[in-house]
């Protein structure tokens, strides 16, 4: 596999798992991908069984482009194996 480009992520815990009857930590994160010719970013809410872990799948919009993404709309499928962070887009017109 070849690398694409770059991913940067960040999250703010929004509603952290602070009673006993919660199980998850909220948190509003935002990504970038910057690819060549441009940048894509995404955003969404996502449920954290632990602060310090990713959830094994999120699904967020994409929020826009920069470049040659100028103007794309979709959802990016966000899912993570151990060490790696797998990007699925979905794009419509």
């Amino acid at each position: 596999k070849q690398k694409v480009g770059r991913f940067d992520l960040v999250c703010v815990s929004t509603d952290p798992a602070d009673e006993a009857n919660e199980k998850y930590h909220m948190a509003q994160c935002t990504y970038t991908y910057t690819l060549a010719g441009g940048e894509i970013t995404a955003q969404g809410v996502s449920a954290f069984p632990k602060l310090s872990q990713i959830p094994p799948t999120v699904v967020d919009a994409v929020s826009g482009g920069t470049g040659k993404y100028a103007g794309v709309r979709g959802e990016v499928s966000l899912q993570t194996r151990a060490n790696k962070a797998i990007s699925t887009f979905h794009f419509v017109d």
